[in-house]
C-alpha cells in the first residue's frame, strides 16, 4: 500500500512538472500574441500614412459617420444639411462612439492585467491549442485559491515565480 501511495505522489509531481511546464508555454504564447497585436496596429498605422493609405481612412471614417449618424437618428441627412440642432445630436453621438470604442479596449486590457483571461476570446482559443488536462489544471489554480478566483496574467506570473513551482 506505501508503494501505491508513494507512486501516486510521484505521479503527481510529475504531472504538477508538465503543467507548469505547459503554464510556461501559455504565458510565452500569450505575449507573443500580445506583441504580435502591438506589431499588426503599428503596421496598419503606417499603411494609412502610406500609398493608399488616405483612401482606407477616408472609408473608416465613413463608416463610422454612417454609424454615428444611425445612432443619433439622423441616418439619410447629409452632414452639409445637418441644422445646428442636428449638428450638436451627431457630435454627441459621435462623443458617446469615440467613449463606447475606448471603454472596450480599456476592458480588454484591464482583463488581461487583473480580470479573468480565460473569458477573452484569443485566450480561449489558445487554451484549446493545449492539452485537455491542462485548462483543468488552469481551473485548479482558480479554485484552489493560488488565483484568487480568477486567472490573471498577474497571478499566472506570480505562480510560476513561486520558488516552490519552476
Amino acid at each position: 500500500m506505501k508503494l501505491i501511495i508513494e507512486n501516486w505522489r510521484g505521479y503527481l509531481q510529475e504531472e504538477d512538472k508538465n503543467n507548469v511546464v505547459l503554464l510556461k508555454d501559455f504565458v510565452k504564447s500569450l505575449a507573443i500574441i500580445a506583441q504580435a497585436s502591438d506589431d499588426a496596429e503599428t503596421e496598419l498605422e503606417e499603411r494609412r500614412t502610406g500609398a493608399g493609405g488616405r483612401k482606407r481612412e477616408s472609408a473608416r471614417r465613413a463608416k463610422t459617420a454612417k454609424i454615428v449618424k444611425q445612432r443619433a437618428g439622423l441616418a439619410g441627412i447629409k452632414m452639409k444639411d445637418f441644422t445646428p440642432e442636428q449638428r450638436r445630436l451627431y457630435d454627441l453621438a459621435k462623443k458617446e462612439f469615440e467613449m463606447a470604442n475606448e471603454a472596450e479596449d480599456i476592458a480588454a486590457m484591464n482583463t488581461l492585467a487583473h480580470g479573468d483571461i480565460l473569458e477573452l476570446p484569443i485566450v480561449k482559443q489558445l487554451v484549446n491549442t493545449f492539452p485537455s488536462g491542462f485548462k483543468s489544471f488552469l481551473t485548479s489554480l482558480a479554485t484552489q485559491g493560488a488565483c484568487q478566483g480568477a486567472i490573471t496574467l498577474t497571478c499566472l506570473i506570480m505562480f510560476l515565480h513561486d520558488p516552490g513551482q519552476g
